[in-house]
């Protein structure tokens, strides 16, 4: 084989386009979280225009974490993402910490994270996949208890699914990005589905001025404990990067899909917001 051909054959491709840059962006950011942290903040701050208020603050926060990826995305359109930045910027100590770190602990989490809250969702409709199917009984010789776990259905299923969109992503950039922009354009339709029947079907008995009942309500230290679980909520915009090698036109596309779709998802987020309230009421 032509030296020079072995080389382009093992060249990443930049297949992925503007489309599918933003579904990176914006699949990765939309996830189980902004269904289940809006009781907790409501909790902590007591007033549904606070907990909006809140949302849009951590808006305002992601926008220029996203604007520096978008810097660095742009400046350094290379697969590694935070690796690269790390190693060029401080040193490759740096980038290997994190890559490790990244390979070993975060990303794995991640994933399982995912499939696990998939799984919760599931159950609402498949109680069956809770069904234990055996226990295993563990002694460890830090707890004076036998630790217990118990195997069912819904860990062979989480598995599963990890396993498979490993696969779809083994066939190819392309592919890959097409599946990106399928799955993302359910989440978005699913959660514009909501925003849309709940402020045109549902009622405004939900949105009225503040319901503080504390003092600790409302106060600064109740919006930063809000602004936590809004910003892990927010998490993902940073996602492109590791595949600015696989990226057309990355000076391009890159800072246009990781803004566009940050602000995207924070539109969906403030809306969805609403819609709770809107519909639901406060206190519920």
């Amino acid at each position: 084989m032509n030296p020079a051909d072995a080389n382009k054959r093992s060249q990443l491709v930049r297949a992925l386009g503007m489309w599918s840059a933003i579904a990176v962006v914006v699949g990765s950011m939309v996830g189980q979280a902004v269904f289940l942290v809006a009781s907790d903040m409501a909790r902590e701050l007591g007033s549904p225009t606070r907990v909006v208020a809140v949302w849009v603050i951590g808006g305002i926060v992601v926008l220029f974490g996203a604007f520096c990826y978008a810097e660095l995305g742009a400046a350094l359109p290379e697969a590694g993402g935070d690796y690269v930045y790390l190693s060029r910027g401080l040193s490759p100590v740096w980038g290997f910490l994190f890559g490790w770190t990244s390979s070993m602990i975060m990303r794995p989490g991640a994933a399982a994270v995912v499939a696990a809250g998939l799984l919760r969702f599931t159950g609402f409709l498949l109680p069956s996949v809770a069904n234990p199917i055996f226990t295993w009984h563990l002694a460890l010789p830090f707890r004076l208890q036998p630790y217990q776990f118990t195997f069912t259905a819904a860990q062979l299923l989480a598995a599963g699914i990890i396993v498979l969109v490993t696969a779809i992503n083994y066939l190819g950039v392309r592919t890959a990005g097409h599946f990106q922009i399928f799955l993302t354009s359910l989440k978005v339709a699913a959660v514009a589905g909501i925003v849309i029947l709940g402020l045109t079907l549902g009622t405004l008995s939900g949105i009225h001025p503040a319901l503080i009942t504390s003092a600790a309500q409302g106060s600064t230290g109740a919006i930063l404990m809000a602004l936590v679980p809004a910003m892990l909520a927010y998490n993902g915009f940073q996602m492109l990067g590791p595949l600015g090698g696989e990226v057309s036109d990355p000076q391009r596309n890159i800072p246009r899909a990781v803004i566009f779709g940050s602000l995207l998802v924070i539109s969906l987020y403030v809306l969805i917001n609403w819609t709770y309230f809107h519909v639901l009421g406060f206190s519920r």
